[in-house]
């Protein structure tokens, strides 16, 4: 085919780049999730006079002052007022340095406010006082490994299976630690036990999914894309990964089909526009690549991979004009971005489409 040869090299400008690398985050909405739990129940616990007391009455113990000034944090923590919370799980401590729930508290605080070392400190002196408290590892397991202790994180998640040997959370977990760390095969052993006992989670078929691509295993991971699919019908991000394992796999038109579903949901993803017209233009589709680049456009004026790639499929259809034209727009973004490489690459590009017309 007339071109082909620059075409193929215009490709280098992105073609087939993926959806945005995904970094599994249901272990941060779950740890959130499990502090306002732990919060929440420890609220309960306490009788509604001294929730509604303005301040601590002089006849009451100090036992009873601790347990105030820790419910107290929790209802700041669970109004989004995270420093008041500190301060007055601070005050707990002062009163009794040996309460480990208020170290607790004020660790999973810390973690809402990315604050790991502090949270990790707290943790540990609350693991001090209680040694066997299952929850206080797995969210020390959790702050070491969103701080990039992945090994670290592993050891709390296998500290609390010893004590908890069916903790699906600790499974779940440390399976994400493994992935992180690239340890595939060992975050799939993990995700084989979470979905033993529960075999309709989406986010475990989705965390497994991420392993099995890490392990270049492309037919599992769409069986669990399928799965998620199958539990979350409407999941445009699921029908995106699956489609980008397609391309993987060379099934161009299984692709096309999860990126047309992906954007039956979401009509305005610029990402998936682009990437179907890629799949279009490896099929020499090029006129109907060219719509999708255009749509990818309308939606993110500033999408220069998507100039660049329109650029291949004018060319392929003989419009010279019209690919130098989009070759120069990708430039002019990929100069305000600061990207000199991709710069001087559809510099070089433009130059050779017209030596090539010479």
């Amino acid at each position: 085919m007339k071109g082909s040869r620059i075409a193929s090299m215009l490709l280098v400008l992105g073609a087939f780049a993926a959806v945005d690398a995904f970094a599994p985050d249901y272990m941060q909405a779950k740890a959130k999730k499990s502090a306002e739990r732990e919060l929440i129940t420890a609220t309960a616990n306490l009788s509604t006079k001294t929730l509604r007391g303005s301040g601590i009455e002089p006849s009451v113990d100090g036992s009873t002052k601790v347990s105030y000034y820790i419910s107290r944090g929790n209802q700041h923590y669970l109004r989004g007022n995270l420093k008041e919370a500190i301060a007055n799980f601070d005050r707990a401590l002062l009163m009794n340095p040996a309460n480990s729930d208020a170290y607790y508290k004020r660790g999973l605080v810390r973690y809402q406010l990315r604050d790991y070392r502090g949270a990790i400190s707290d943790y540990s002196e609350a693991l001090k006082i209680s040694p066997n408290h299952v929850d206080i590892y797995i969210s020390r397991g959790n702050a070491r490994d969103d701080s990039g202790d992945g090994v670290g994180a592993i050891q709390d998640y296998t500290r609390a299976l010893k004590i908890d040997p069916n903790h699906s959370y600790a499974y779940l977990n440390r399976g994400i630690a493994h992935y992180r760390l690239r340890e595939y095969k060992a975050a799939i052993a993990d995700y084989n036990r979470v979905l033993r006992n529960n075999s309709n989670d989406a986010s475990v078929y989705l965390n497994r999914a991420l392993a099995y691509h890490g392990l270049k295993n492309y037919g599992a991971a769409v069986a669990d894309y399928t799965k998620v699919l199958q539990l979350k019908p409407n999941d445009i991000e699921t029908y995106n990964r699956r489609g980008n394992i397609r391309v993987q796999m060379q099934d161009y038109r299984g692709g096309i089909a999860d990126y047309t579903r992906a954007l039956e949901i979401d009509p305005n993803s610029a990402h998936t526009y682009y990437n179907r017209g890629n799949l279009r233009t490896e099929l020499q589709e090029f006129e109907e690549a060219i719509k999708d680049y255009t749509k990818a456009l309308e939606i993110n004026p500033n999408y220069a991979q998507a100039y660049g790639n329109r650029a291949i499929a004018r060319y392929s259809l003989d419009d010279v004009d019209g690919a130098i034209a989009d070759l120069q727009k990708a430039v002019n973004i990929f100069k305000k971005q600061g990207q000199t490489a991709e710069v001087q690459k559809g510099i070089d590009l433009i130059e050779e489409i017209k030596s090539d017309q010479a």
